[in-house]
């Protein structure tokens, strides 16, 4: 097995682009607890004109043959863009994921102007139904979790909600 590291990935940036804190969030969303969801932000630098016309692509975990995509648009002035999108089903611990954001110069989305990839690394699992973390994962972010009693929950203990 390769290495793998709890955490945003080495950003990938272009011309006009950057990837910051790409990453599978866990979160309650949806109406329902315990949600894989992707989230990451792109800095936008040097757009070329007034307005440009976005496309995201989002590797699917479901079903990688169905991208998951979002068409929009980006005026000049902005410089973030933040995506968000779940929950997300059959996400493999471990596994690599593709997001892709692309700039075009037209409405149609002809005539690209950039693109950047950026590859993420799930350290969640939620192929049983139930969300499984990383032991990484919960030494990072859950590490000194309290009961309700204020005792220190040992991170072998933890269980995330599952509704199944």
């Amino acid at each position: 097995m390769e290495s793998f590291e709890v955490g945003y990935p080495q950003a990938e940036e272009t011309e006009r682009l950057k990837v910051i804190n790409a990453d599978f969030i866990l979160a309650n969303a949806y109406g329902k607890r315990s949600q894989i969801i992707y989230s990451f932000d792109v800095n936008v630098k040097n757009i070329p004109q007034d307005r440009v016309y976005t496309r995201v692509i989002l590797e699917n975990p479901a079903d990688s043959a169905l991208p998951i995509v979002y068409e929009h648009h980006f005026n000049k002035n902005e410089r973030l863009i933040q995506v968000i999108h779940g929950p997300l089903n059959n996400v493999v611990m471990h596994k690599k994921y593709t997001i892709k954001l692309q700039l075009f110069e037209d409405a149609e989305r002809t005539k690209l102007i950039d693109e950047v990839a950026q590859v993420v690394v799930s350290s969640l699992d939620n192929t049983s139904g139930c969300v499984e973390l990383s032991s990484d994962y919960k030494k990072i972010y859950f590490e000194g979790t309290k009961d309700p009693k204020g005792n220190v929950i040992p991170i072998d203990k933890l269980m995330i909600w599952c509704a199944l």
